[in-house]
Order: C-alpha cells, then structure tokens, then sequence
C-alpha cells in the first residue's frame, strides 16, 4: 500500500488510541465509550479478535516508516498527538479530521505536517476550509466526489483522497475519471 490510514481517540486521561468508533460496540463483547475509559481500562478490555486496543504509539511504533494519515476524531487531541509524534522522528505522518479547528491548531504547532479536511456533506464548502487552513488537501466520502470538486481541487493544488472505496470496479472508475484521486480503502488487497 502506498500508505495506511487510521483513527484515533482520546481515553479519559488523555491518550490516542486506534479506534474507528467512539465505542467498543463493532469490536469488543463489551461496549465501552473511549473517551469515558481510561487507558488501563481499554487495554483489560478484549477485543472480539483476541487483541488489545492499540495506542498511537504502539502503531506508529509497528507500521515504522511506511507513510501514515493519522484522522483525529476528537477536539483537544493536538498536543498529545504531538507528543506521541515526537517519539517517532522519521514516522511519515499526515493528518486528516473533521474537527476543522483541530487541524488549525496543528497548523499553528506544525506547519510542516500535512492536512487534509475531511467533509461528510459539502463536496464545494470543504474547498473552501481546505484553503482557510492552508491544507495539502481533502478527503471526501466517495458518494459525495464530483467533477466540479475534483477540477477545483486541483486548480488549487489540493490533493485529494475519497473514501471508503472497497469495490474494484469502482474504484477503477474512480480512477478512469478522476486520473489523480487517491483511495482510501479497508480491502487493498482486492486491489
């Protein structure tokens, strides 16, 4: 893969761990709302595979020096997305997140790292807070992608991924017309 994509969320006594869900629900035999559990208490918690809920740093410290976008799924997490970050100098990391204010703030801090504005509902609007947050670019859900996004996207220099892409033909289609989109995708293998 070309890079690997996760999210994260903050535990109560503030540490990220890789998580999709604000909950265990999808994962665990017991539900248990991330932001409500410390980091002990994730870690006793099993999941339906046998394994723990991974940290940041425990996979940054896996994945090595392959490129990773890291998409913050709460408000306050830039610092101690930070600090983990400061454990792994050569980790190849982006940012992506719906939480706009977040991604300023990591800006701010590290105008090096690369952005990406994520939009569940204005394909046009997210162009707009792509460029207000200086961003390298957006990340669409895959129903919302369009040709009108697509050419001013890159009349702006915006890179631009869409998500979530698990079918081949559609993402050959993707591919077909939008020739430079990047894909997002929980099954690289079917492609």
């Amino acid at each position: 893969v070309d890079a690997i994509e996760f999210d994260v969320h903050l535990t109560s006594d503030n540490h990220l761990v890789v998580m999709h869900d604000k909950d265990t629900r999808r994962v665990a035999l017991k539900k248990a709302v991330i932001r409500k559990k410390t980091l002990v208490e994730l870690k006793r918690l099993k999941l339906k595979n046998g394994q723990a809920i991974p940290t940041l740093n425990e996979a940054l410290t896996a994945i090595g020096e392959i490129p990773v976008i890291i998409e913050l799924k709460n408000n306050d997490s830039v610092e101690v997305l930070l600090a983990t970050l400061d454990m792994h100098p050569k980790a190849k990391i982006s940012v992506a997140s719906f939480q706009h204010g977040e991604l300023e703030r990591l800006r701010d801090e590290r105008p090096d790292i690369p952005l990406y504005v994520l939009e569940h509902f204005s394909p046009i609007e997210i162009i707009n807070s792509a460029l207000h947050i200086g961003a390298t670019g957006i990340g669409l859900n895959m129903c919302l992608m369009n040709p009108l996004t697509y050419r001013m996207a890159k009349q702006f220099n915006l890179e631009l991924y869409v998500y979530t892409v698990n079918n081949r033909l559609i993402g050959h289609f993707y591919r077909w017309l939008y020739p430079t989109v990047v894909l997002c995708t929980d099954h690289p293998e079917r492609f």
